[in-house]
């Protein structure tokens, strides 16, 4: 059994050094995943062989399909830097290896977490009142640090939950209004949906889990903060003057004649998507439709601002084809069975990293998780987390 430990290993400065690229350069995580392919390499080569459960060998083929789809490209080799996510999706698979191995820092990868992410928050924080129309942190645009806020969120509620002392326990609810504020800040819709239906999600978790063991549900202090961040940022939405972010709004008779596009553009996307899809299948493009149009297909097919297909499943088949659209899916399906598995437990903080990764697969429906750039290392981070945390408090082994 997996121990904890406080102790600096070379896997867990790895993961420090993932976290910390997640928020300041998207340098660093780059180098920690190529730095952890090569360790697996020499792993294999010395004839040690390296576990894998289930999601993660769905994962390792979902590599293998994205290595497949960089050939059909009419550039391989200039297409070859978009492989980079899903070498960094790897990176879980050889970090966990080693922590089962050698304990995991629990505690200290958690204070890291929240350290990096909350620079990202107060950097947004003074990006807003510096002027930016819409925050972003000092890595990658508004999207990025709307994510990233998705994903510390919970985590940094959870730890508020632990604190014993009203202090650290206020302090870090306070922490975690200031990410809320930098998350509403880049006003990017996807990730208040994930936010909204990760909360909801985890406060039905923990009704159904009481009332199961004693067949009440009090009004505790933790569902009452939830309870409060979420009703912020729904007072938030429907009082914005954007037809876009609140349904209820209506633009006054200047705009109003102006035809509104709730989504922003993005229905050129599917409209575009739809005519490949059928022209594969009309005229019988077996190659395509199996194996995909190649890595960065969008940018490759279609002149538009829009370089992606926006949706993680959209993604995957259009790069990937219906092989790398099941890997996906199955992937998920996995994934999800992990995070409901640490959302039903006793462990608060194995709940706070299950339910960003709520937040993380409810935005994939509408915006580029998986099959992202920055996201692939906060899933990596996410599969980590909820593996560790888990063995570490004597759960079953990871499906």
């Amino acid at each position: 059994m997996p121990t904890k430990t406080e102790k600096l290993t070379l896997p867990a400065a790895l993961l420090v050094t993932i976290i910390a690229g997640i928020t300041i350069s998207h340098i660093l995580f780059q180098a920690a995943a190529v730095f952890l392919l090569f360790y697996w390499f020499v792993e294999f080569r010395a004839g040690n062989s390296i576990h894998m459960p289930l999601m993660e060998k769905f994962v390792f083929l979902y590599f293998v399909s994205g290595v497949i789809a960089v050939f059909l490209t009419e550039n391989p080799l200039g297409n070859l830097p978009h492989l980079m996510p899903h070498i960094v999706l790897l990176s879980a698979i050889p970090l966990n290896w080693r922590f089962n191995r050698e304990g995991f820092p629990e505690g200290a990868i958690i204070a890291v977490t929240l350290f990096f992410t909350s620079i990202a928050a107060l950097a947004g924080v003074v990006f807003h009142f510096g002027g930016v129309e819409r925050t972003h942190g000092f890595n990658g645009g508004y999207f990025t640090l709307a994510s990233v806020m998705a994903f510390s969120i919970p985590v940094v509620l959870a730890e508020s939950f632990r604190q014993e002392r009203p202090l650290g326990r206020n302090g870090l609810f306070l922490l975690s209004v200031v990410h809320l504020f930098a998350m509403w800040w880049t006003f990017t819709r996807s990730a208040f949906l994930g936010f909204l239906g990760a909360m909801g999600i985890w406060l039905v978790a923990d009704a159904w889990r009481e009332l199961r063991r004693s067949g009440v549900f009090t009004l505790s202090g933790a569902v009452t903060a939830r309870l409060v961040l979420m009703m912020v940022l729904l007072t938030l939405i429907f009082t914005a003057k954007d037809s876009r972010i609140n349904p209820f709004y209506h633009p006054p008779q200047s705009v109003a004649g102006k035809q509104l596009d709730l989504t922003s553009g993005r229905a050129s996307i599917y409209q575009d998507a739809r005519e490949f899809i059928q022209q594969d299948w009309q005229q019988g493009h077996w190659v395509n439709i199996l194996l995909g149009h190649g890595l960065n297909s969008r940018n490759r097919m279609v002149q538009s601002k829009f370089t992606s297909w926006e949706s993680d499943y959209l993604q995957a088949y259009m790069n990937q084809g219906i092989m790398g659209l099941l890997l996906v899916i199955v992937i998920y399906v996995l994934f999800l069975k992990r995070v409901f598995a640490a959302l039903m437990s006793d462990n608060v903080r194995r709940q706070g990293v299950a339910a960003a990764g709520l937040a993380f697969w409810l935005m994939s429906f509408f915006t580029l998780k998986l099959t992202g750039f920055t996201d692939a290392a906060i899933f990596a981070v996410l599969v980590v987390l909820l593996q560790q945390i888990g063995r570490t408090e004597g759960g079953e082994s990871s499906p």
